[in-house]
């Protein structure tokens, strides 16, 4: 692949995590505070809010290497968008421990 194509895949990418991040947040976050439904698990006292968040990313993972190797249990799911989840939620991790910055 040529790097002009590529990058250009690679703003598509980027867009769609965007786009799919955007209408998520207003599911999954609250009001006041985007990352409240991670912080969740600190105030039930499973563990810290980061911790939490890299449980998510290896959720993802897992289920990237169960689609690679096509476990037949997964039914309507692209490995493409999974892997889209996980740099959504890598990025999502970033902004938490940068956010006081």
């Amino acid at each position: 692949m040529e790097k002009k194509k590529f990058l250009i895949e690679f703003r598509k990418a980027l867009e769609d995590m965007y786009k799919t991040v955007s209408w998520k947040s207003h599911d999954y976050s609250w009001s006041k505070d985007v990352f409240g439904n991670f912080k969740l698990s600190e105030k039930l006292g499973i563990c810290k809010t980061e911790k939490w968040i890299l449980v998510r990313l290896l959720d993802k993972v897992s289920r990237i290497s169960n689609l690679i190797n096509k476990n037949p249990e997964i039914k309507n799911e692209k490995v493409g968008d999974t892997l889209k989840d996980l740099a959504c939620y890598s990025i999502i991790l970033f902004t938490y421990l940068n956010k006081d910055e």
